[in-house]
């Protein structure tokens, strides 16, 4: 039934003359079948005139243009008189009065007809005006976005390229007179750079396919403890001296995610607390049952979130202000992927300081014990 009724909306939308024909037919179809139960219980007979006038305002009101609530307008007066008036069931009035009648009706009619079309296109023109002005928004949004994305990836790029410039220079133009620690060096500071590099255009593709509706989940059933050693060897090998202290249930928890997506959820959140955390400080990552989900957490022993950063760390594009130890501003969105893949697999994202210093990212996903 519904898909027919569906149909039957769509049909009229296209052919919005017919609907309009309807609409005044059957309104005073019913106004006078309405009238004439009125009438036959000896009810005034300006109640009827006015409940005309009232479904010429609800004609004008629910079709288009002004050429509907015109010919409801007349029509209502014919009907007026055939029905209500003696003769009855004639266009004749013998009445003095009527023709009066008859002219004040149609006048107040047309009016109410003519300002009740004037009133929708009024506000039709308002609705437009107001989507016009949502899209004037929306487009400069857009554009500071632009604006934003080109500022971050020329302040972003020029250190990593100049570093990288700069070390390959010094190998090419005087390597013989380097002691082998220092060739080393450079070499180390080069790779390291370009797996930064790396990262951040993985990045920025991500927040592309999330932008353009394309990230699409391939989920399977994965082990916490895999998916955790997986990013944390990855973060080890990207940044020297990473010290990340793992602590995982001793029974096996399965979760259906997209594997990849989420081992980039937690290398996006290692790699976060290891820009604010003082060399030779340790990074937690804890994974704990709570409520049928597993909750991932990730602590550093840095600074801290800042009170007035709280409502602003997952935005995109944010970058805190408090010290980093990497000598790299980062491009800002990393948090921001992170809570859509965690959104996108039905899970959440929260931070919060510790009491005892640094701050706690944590995530949680729905989990199941292994042969549960």
């Amino acid at each position: 039934m519904k898909p027919i009724i569906e149909k039957i909306a769509a049909y009229f939308a296209r052919h919005r003359r017919l609907q309009n024909v309807l609409v005044v037919v059957g309104c005073l179809c019913l106004m006078t079948l309405v009238g004439r139960v009125f009438f036959l219980h000896d009810l005034d007979i300006s109640i009827i005139i006015m409940l005309y006038l009232l479904t010429v305002l609800f004609i004008s009101r629910f079709t288009t243009g002004y050429l509907s609530g015109i010919v409801a307008s007349v029509l209502a007066v014919f009907l007026f008189n055939y029905f209500f008036t003696e003769p009855y069931f004639s266009l004749a009035a013998y009445d003095s009065k009527y023709p009066l009648i008859f002219l004040i009706m149609l006048a107040v009619s047309l009016l109410t007809s003519a300002t009740t079309v004037r009133i929708r296109r009024s506000a039709e023109e308002r609705i437009r005006l107001a989507r016009l002005q949502e899209k004037t928004q929306q487009d400069f949004e857009a554009e500071r976005l632009r604006s934003t994305i080109l500022r971050s990836l020329s302040h972003d790029l020029r250190t990593p390229l100049t570093s990288i410039s700069g070390a390959a220079s010094l190998l090419a133009e005087d390597s013989r007179e380097m002691t082998d620690d220092e060739r080393r060096r450079l070499l180390s500071d080069i790779y390291a750079e370009s797996i930064w590099l790396n990262r951040f255009v993985e990045n920025m593709l991500s927040m592309t396919r999330i932008d353009d509706h394309l990230l699409k989940l391939q989920t399977t059933s994965e082990l916490v403890e895999e998916l955790v050693g997986e990013a944390v060897n990855l973060a080890r090998r990207r940044i020297a001296g990473l010290h990340v202290e793992v602590a995982i249930p001793d029974e096996p928890v399965l979760v259906d995610v997209d594997s990849s997506l989420i081992e980039e959820v937690l290398l996006n959140l290692i790699e976060n607390a290891a820009v604010h955390t003082p060399l030779g400080e340790r990074i937690e990552v804890r994974v704990r049952l709570e409520g049928g989900s597993a909750v991932f957490s990730v602590r550093d022993y840095g600074p801290g979130i800042r009170p007035d950063e709280f409502g602003r760390l997952f935005e995109r594009y944010f970058v805190g202000t408090e010290p980093r130890y990497d000598s790299r501003r980062g491009q800002g969105i990393g948090l921001s992927i992170c809570r859509t893949i965690v959104q996108a697999h039905g899970g959440g994202i929260t931070a919060e300081n510790h009491p005892e210093g640094g701050a706690v990212f944590e995530f949680s996903l729905p989990g199941r014990k292994e042969g549960a």
